[in-house]
């Protein structure tokens, strides 16, 4: 049905719009897992506590899970 600025799907067509959606999902995490399979290692860092603890920490969470076979080892100080 097509209303103004807007489509709405059958039950039919959400379900299976919803069964796509979980297909590319899966397809494209499998995609992203094949290509970074190869890197491995090891990312030693080291930062200022106040810049590791307002912006590298929040974002070593996303680059562990794009990244698993890499081990970060993070160390902060002064010097």
């Amino acid at each position: 049905m097509r209303l103004h600025r807007k489509i709405i799907l059958p039950a039919e067509g959400a379900r299976l719009f919803q069964k796509i959606t979980l297909s590319f999902d899966l397809l494209s995490k499998e995609l992203l897992d094949l290509k970074h399979q190869g890197v491995v290692g090891r990312l030693n860092l080291y930062s200022r506590p106040s810049f590791a603890q307002a912006w590298l920490a929040p974002r070593l969470a996303d680059f562990l899970d794009r990244y698993p076979g890499i081990d970060v080892c993070l160390s902060t100080g002064n010097d």
